[in-house]
């Protein structure tokens, strides 16, 4: 089994290429650890850029420390976290599976990685903001649309970085970024890292809890709230409701539509949580916080996601739980709902087909699909994959093989109106951290459906569309898509392709009426404000154009001198009928059918 799944990877290496901006052969040898009496030793050349390239340069990184450090043991040196032994949970095979992106074992789901196709595409709004590259930041979006980054670190206190309490506001969707501060009420929230943000169920008030400080501060981990409605001025929300949740970081919080603001897990500096805890009407001062409970089902955590559905069903996603007494060490890829506030659970899948992972970032759309966003695994592995789910974490597909950003953790993820999610910061290693910002769009790959035959799907990524969140159904005559039509032609879908036509060719007049064409960007005669967007046809009779300057103008009238006329072109008219209308109507004897068209005889003047 381990030798057919490499030789699907390496297939895939062949024949598939990652698209990558920048392109690098590389080569390797692998040993692989003997599996049912089979051992291999694999080796070869691909072109699949920096992703292989990355993967190539992990082993490198497996030397690195664990990338949390701190939190509250003495006598550690730098440290200032847990010291805890790493190691891959995994058997050889699963890990590997793992990377293919699915799993095998107890009939958990499984999934293919679709090479080909790319339902999500990734576009850089900048890579370098105005705020400082960091991580262990905190991010949300509020009702207006205006993205916020608040506070995380620069790097780890101990190493000469810096935690922040800084804010920073996007009114521009992310292209341009403004730092937020009051010189009237300065006093704010310490600088800090691992801290959690929400708002409140309209998305006005926004709520900063706990985090890591470090070693600037008293108390390295904090256990403080605070409320702000602009994200200039800050108000210490514990002076009147003190929170009764240990200090901690890496915990998780979401608010309900009942505005009941929930904490979830975390570490406090000694041991992993899994205690839940809840405020109600968090903005009005004199409140409560009430433990839901002590110990929730599910395993002790730091560095999981909670989201919350328009049903207001939460969700909790992944995390990391160690114990360095017995080893145990794991990366989960678990989903667990609740739908009554948190009180209680159920196991909605015990193994996602995304690797298990912690310090990554999740959202809920508009659609109420569930999506995460990158992490990091316990064998130091970064992802930079996106994972949708349409059916509350049952099943899962992956909408983005290789994005252009870097793999990374302690990023953030926030999702706007349109349902396009906006990457923001984090880190790959301590010396790649991040002030880019990423969105999403919706590509036609994600199996849109365009109603009949002349409707087409298109998307930001082509021409004349860039910027679409979503991909959109047009008319295969969208010119858009197709312009080469004269002025006063049409276009047509014919058997599923765009053709030129004469638009009078489609329009039927009355005896002694012609057709004629008003060009695209012209007028109709009948309204002659109105702006057309494509040549139309309409009728008159030519005999309405008194002068020979009108008459000239049109392009199935002639002007005779002799009668000083504007008369119908008798090679207009197509049938015999018509053209012995015209001598009715008109008077006029120059029109003759003859040899099945309807000709002009030369009368003298």
């Amino acid at each position: 089994r381990l030798a057919s799944v490499m030789w699907e990877l390496l297939g895939h290496a062949a024949r598939e290429p990652l698209p990558r901006q920048r392109r690098r052969r590389v080569c390797w040898v692998s040993a692989v650890p003997p599996l049912a009496g089979l051992s291999l030793l694999l080796s070869g050349c691909c072109s699949e850029g920096e992703e292989v390239a990355r993967l190539a340069a992990e082993a490198q990184r497996r030397r690195m420390p664990p990338p949390l450090r701190g939190g509250g043991a003495e006598g550690r040196g730098r440290s200032e976290e847990p010291d805890l032994h790493w190691s891959d949970p995994l058997a050889p095979e699963q890990r590997l599976l793992a990377r293919l992106g699915r799993r095998t074992a107890d009939g958990n789901a499984t999934h293919e990685r679709r090479l080909q196709t790319q339902p999500f595409h990734w576009l850089s709004l900048t890579d370098d903001a105005q705020f400082s590259p960091r991580y262990a930041h905190a991010s949300l979006i509020d009702a207006h649309g205006h993205i916020f980054v608040i506070g995380g670190a620069t790097a780890d206190a101990g190493s000469g970085g810096s935690y922040l309490n800084d804010v920073w506001q996007s009114v521009h969707g992310g292209v341009k970024w403004q730092r937020i501060t009051s010189s009237k009420y300065p006093s704010r929230f310490k600088p800090r890292r691992g801290h959690a943000v929400t708002t409140d169920n309209e998305g006005v008030v926004m709520f900063l809890l706990g985090g890591f400080c470090g070693k600037d501060c008293d108390e390295r981990l904090l256990n403080d709230w605070w409320s702000s409605d602009g994200g200039d001025i800050w108000h210490d929300m514990g002076e009147s409701a003190p929170a009764n949740w240990s200090p901690r970081h890496g915990h998780a919080v979401v608010t309900t539509s009942a505005d009941i603001l929930v904490v979830f897990g975390g570490h406090d500096g000694r041991d992993y949580l899994n205690d839940i805890w809840s405020i109600r009407d968090p903005a009005q001062e004199g409140g409560d916080w009430q433990q839901v409970t002590n110990h929730a089902p599910w395993k002790q955590r730091y560095g999981h996601v909670v989201v919350i559905n328009s049903l207001d069903v939460i969700f909790l996603l992944g995390g990391y739980f160690a114990d360095k007494n017995s080893g145990d060490i794991k990366c989960f890829n678990d989903v667990w709902e609740s739908s009554d506030g948190a009180s209680t659970w159920r196991l909605v899948v015990r193994h996602a087909p995304w690797a298990g992972r912690y310090q990554h970032a999740a959202a809920v759309n508009t659609q109420d699909e569930l999506l995460i966003v990158g992490g990091i695994d316990v064998d130091l592995q970064r992802y930079h994959d996106t994972w949708r789910s349409k059916d509350s974490g049952r099943t899962w597909m992956l909408v983005n093989v290789a994005p252009p950003w870097e793999p990374r953790y302690e990023h953030t993820v926030v999702v706007d109106r349109n349902d396009s999610l906006y990457l923001i910061g984090g880190m790959s290693s301590g010396d790649d951290r991040f002030n880019d910002v990423w969105r999403s769009e919706r590509t036609c790959e994600d199996d849109v459906q365009c109603p009949g035959a002349g409707m087409m799907c298109r998307d930001g990524t082509h021409s004349h569309f860039g910027g679409l969140p979503n991909p959109v159904c047009v008319d295969l005559c969208d010119r858009r898509i197709f312009d080469k039509c004269d002025v006063k032609e049409a276009c047509r879908n014919e058997k599923s392709k765009a053709v030129c036509v004469d638009p009078c060719h489609f329009q039927d007049c009355d005896s002694g009426h012609v057709c004629e064409v008003a060009p695209r960007d012209g007028a109709l005669p009948s309204t002659p404000h109105a702006t057309l967007d494509v040549a139309t046809a309409f009728c008159l009779s030519c005999k309405h154009s008194q002068t020979k300057f009108a008459c000239d103008k049109l392009d199935q009238c002639k002007w005779t001198s002799g009668e000083e006329s504007c008369l119908t072109r008798c090679k207009v008219l197509k049938t015999k009928s018509t053209c012995e209308a015209e001598k009715l109507y008109s008077g006029d004897t120059r029109c003759e059918w003859a040899d099945g068209e309807c000709t002009e005889i030369e009368v003298e003047e």
